[in-house]
C-alpha cells in the first residue's frame, strides 16, 4: 500500500498496465510507459525486447533492428535476442544470409525453441526451399502446446508452395480460429486476421493465392 500512497507503482503493476494498453491495441501508449520503465531498469532484457516488438508494430522496424543489433553485441549468447533480430531481418529483407546464420545459431543453442525453428522454417520458405522449411516448421509446431497461428500460416505457405492445397487451406482455417480466439486480448492482431481470411477466400474461389514472397536476390 506504501507503493500507492507515495504515488509509485511496483514495476508488477507497471507490466500489467503496459500489457493491458498493448491488448487494447494502444501500442503506442504501451510504449511510452514501456519507456519509463527502462528508464528504471536499462539492463532488463525482457522489457528490452517487447519495446523492439512495440517498435515493429509502430512501423519502426528501422529502430527495431537497430536496438536488437544493440542487444545482440551486449549479449552475444542469448538464442532468443539472434531469433528475434534474424526473424526480422527476413520480414525486413535485411542481410538474408546473415539472417540464416543467426537464425542457425540462435537454433544450435536451443534447439527445442518451437519459436526459432520456425523462424530458421521461414527463412529457408524465403529461399525457396519449401520441403526443408516443412520439415523445421513442422517441428516448431510439433513442440507447442497448442496451435499458434503465425506457424501454422507459414505452414499453409509452405504447403500452397509445395501444391498442396487442400493441406495449406487446412493450416490457414487453424490459424484463423487461432487469431479469432487471440483477437479478443491482442487487437494488433486484426490485421493478419484479415490477411488469411483473404488467402482463404482466394483458395475457395480458385484463384492464385498471395502467400509470402520470396527473397529477391537480383540485386545482391
Amino acid at each position: 500500500m506504501d507503493d500507492f500512497t507515495a504515488g509509485k507503482e511496483s514495476p508488477l503493476i507497471e507490466q500489467f498496465k503496459i500489457d493491458i494498453l498493448a491488448a487494447c491495441g494502444q501500442t503506442e501508449k504501451a510504449a511510452r510507459l514501456l519507456m519509463k520503465t527502462l528508464s528504471h531498469d536499462p539492463a532488463n532484457i525482457t522489457v528490452r525486447l517487447q519495446h523492439t516488438i512495440f517498435l515493429e508494430r509502430l512501423g519502426r522496424a528501422d529502430e527495431a533492428v537497430t536496438e536488437l543489433e544493440k542487444l545482440s553485441r551486449e549479449f552475444p549468447d542469448k538464442a532468443v535476442i539472434k531469433n528475434n533480430l534474424g526473424y526480422l531481418m527476413i520480414e525486413q529483407g535485411i542481410d538474408p544470409q546473415r539472417a540464416g546464420r543467426l537464425l542457425q545459431e540462435a537454433c544450435r543453442a536451443d534447439p527445442q525453441a518451437g519459436a526459432t525453428l520456425d523462424s530458421l522454417g521461414w527463412f529457408y520458405y524465403k529461399e525457396g526451399q519449401f520441403d526443408r522449411a516443412r520439415e523445421y516448421i513442422c517441428q516448431a509446431a510439433a513442440l507447442m502446446m497448442k496451435t499458434d497461428f503465425e506457424v501454422w500460416d507459414h505452414l499453409g505457405d509452405v504447403h500452397y508452395r509445395l501444391g498442396r492445397s487442400d493441406q495449406a487451406g487446412q493450416y490457414w482455417r487453424g490459424a484463423l480460429k487461432d487469431l479469432r480466439r487471440r483477437l479478443v486480448g491482442e487487437k494488433h492482431l486484426a490485421e493478419d486476421k484479415s490477411r488469411i481470411e483473404k488467402k482463404l477466400e482466394q483458395l475457395a474461389a480458385g484463384e492464385t493465392v498471395a502467400v509470402a514472397p520470396l527473397f529477391d536476390h537480383t540485386n545482391q
